[in-house]
């Protein structure tokens, strides 16, 4: 619900007459024979209070901005350095291997560790917050440079977290089974599968669904699901996925000096465990737009760079 702020001005309006009409009483009272004097005392202190009140919070509050536009200018400019790392870093080792092409509508298990931290953050440079820094942090609830080292050293490329995206991957590749790793597992239930009733029906643990439906899902039961479309995804205990996507950071300590992430997005044979693909690249932790230029040239998503996109159709076999 939005805030009433007519009602809040409406309160604001009645307290600051209230404190006026005790300021008039108390110079009333004190006005001896001239209450009616004492009474426009009491109204003219009120009022030059509240000016000088208002005066210092005005001033408070512009200082308080100019700060803080300080602290984010100091920000910008260490996103336009690392951006600038992010181009150094891409022309000399960005790279895209593709060594068996995938074809259209292959499966894939999503293995990626969403709690997982950068290389770098065991080896991390101790933070020894300035007085500057401090004072930021008392001021806005941060600082640049920040007085820890999460976002710079220990926290993973913002790809891993971008990773998770089982429908929109099938949606690339045309699939009928995308897998993930259960992050909370039920026993033995290690995955996550996101398959359509038609693909369901070709697996041994069919059974699997159809007794999640009868427990969890009477009003939708698995024979009452579209044969080609998602309608949820259900737990079980083995992947029937033949390839795994793999996310992980892999950055240096050079790289995160400069406010830059290494990430690398590899492919593998659910089978062999042979790589079948695999890319890395860089992203600045400051401007996430910021990755290697010929990547974001071939794919965008609403304005951003689609990792997965970029990823998968060129792993993808071409008919």
């Amino acid at each position: 619900m939005a805030p009433d702020y007519v009602g809040i001005g409406g309160l604001f309006m009645f307290l600051l007459c209230s404190v006026g009409f005790i300021f008039a009483a108390l110079g009333w009272a004190a006005g001896g024979e001239n209450r009616a004097k004492g009474a426009l005392i009491g109204v003219a202190i009120f009022l030059g209070l509240f000016t000088c009140l208002m005066l210092w919070a005005q001033i408070s509050s512009a200082v308080h901005e100019r700060g803080r536009n300080a602290m984010l200018a100091d920000r910008r400019a260490a996103a336009d350095r690392s951006a600038t790392k992010v181009k150094n870093r891409c022309a000399a080792q960005e790279r895209f291997e593709v060594h068996q092409p995938i074809k259209v509508g292959a499966s894939i298990l999503i293995n990626v560790n969403p709690k997982q931290k950068s290389p770098t953050a065991s080896a991390a440079p101790t933070v020894i917050p300035t007085d500057s820094m401090k004072l930021q942090v008392q001021k806005f609830g941060e600082s640049f440079p920040p007085s820890n080292n999460l976002e710079q050293y220990v926290e993973p490329i913002a790809w891993v977290n971008n990773a998770d995206q089982p429908e929109y991957i099938a949606e690339i590749l045309h699939a009928d089974l995308v897998e993930t790793r259960d992050q909370y597992p039920d026993g033995d239930k290690m995955y996550k599968r996101l398959a359509t009733r038609r693909r369901w029906e070709m697996e041994p643990d069919t059974g699997v669904a159809m007794s999640y439906t009868i427990q969890h899902r009477e009003q939708l039961g698995f024979m009452d699901w579209p044969d080609d479309k998602f309608v949820m995804p259900i737990s079980t205990s083995r992947s029937a996925a033949q390839f795994v996507f793999e996310v992980d950071d892999i950055s240096t300590i050079d790289d995160r000096q400069h406010w830059v992430a290494r990430g690398r997005m590899r492919l593998r044979d659910a089978g062999t465990s042979n790589v079948v693909a695999e890319y890395v690249g860089f992203q600045s932790i400051l401007d996430r737009q910021a990755v290697c230029p010929k990547a974001k040239e071939v794919a965008t998503r609403e304005g951003n760079w689609d990792m997965l996109r970029f990823f998968f159709e060129r792993v993808t076999e071409k008919s």
